[in-house]
């Protein structure tokens, strides 16, 4: 049987398995961020309970207890970015939130432009609105793998 060196493997049975990493999506907000969680073999995405928050520090703990939790490896979350490309003041407090989640959890943080996940979340009235931009997000970034 081929197997390219470069996939990850475990021998179970006499059968290869793909190990696959969990990965966690957020839509940042300064009351509610919205959380998805998925993987990146089977590139299922599932939006989790939004977060409510008062304090940055409720808030950044919330999401160290998900990834300790769900054993997240990649994280990815939303920059709102202003329509014209630049970063305005909600795309400062998402950096300050990501800055104090990659000192409290060491993983690496990724950034993906979240300017039209709004057009996407039009399609889903009645669900959550932040838990489905996360699961946007969350897409947008295993369609881009």
């Amino acid at each position: 049987m081929f197997w390219p060196s470069f996939f990850p493997r475990i021998l179970v049975s006499s059968h290869y398995l793909i190990l696959f990493m969990y990965i966690l999506a957020l839509d940042i907000g300064k009351r509610r961020t919205g959380v998805a969680f998925g993987d990146d073999q089977k590139q299922f995405v599932m939006a989790l309970d939004t977060i409510r928050h008062t304090k940055e520090a409720d808030l950044i703990n919330a999401i160290a207890v998900i990834i300790e939790k769900r054993q997240v490896k990649r994280l990815i979350i939303g920059l709102p970015l202003l329509p014209d490309g630049s970063q305005g003041e909600q795309a400062r407090y998402v950096q300050n939130i990501a800055t104090q989640l990659q000192a409290k959890t060491s993983l690496v943080i990724e950034f993906i432009d979240e300017r039209y996940t709004s057009f996407v979340n039009e399609a889903q009235r009645g669900a959550d609105p932040d838990a489905a931009s996360a699961c946007a997000i969350l897409s947008m970034a295993l369609e881009r793998k």
